[in-house]
């Protein structure tokens, strides 16, 4: 998504807002996320085409750059439950 513009939520950010708005973190857990788009479906395609408004050339190009890289696959989101 960085690659074809869109900024990856920043979770510091998120949580920030919504203790802001009277919420508090119940659960919060790293979470190893395992992706392999190096042959994307024309779903997937046409999927990263509808959020970013890109054409489909760009959108394979942006996802082959991505993970043709060595460990690309591997990523670490969090995962949290928040409470009011």
């Amino acid at each position: 998504m960085q690659q074809l513009g869109m900024p990856l939520p920043n979770y510091d950010e998120i949580e920030e807002e919504m203790m802001a708005a009277g919420f508090r973190v119940v659960f919060e857990q790293d979470v190893e996320v395992r992706h392999d788009l190096s042959n994307p479906s024309d779903d997937i395609v046409k999927f990263f085409q509808l959020l970013t408004g890109r054409v489909e050339s760009e959108v394979r190009a942006a996802i082959y750059d991505v993970y043709s890289r060595p460990n690309m696959h591997v990523s670490m989101r969090k995962l949290a439950i928040f409470t009011k």
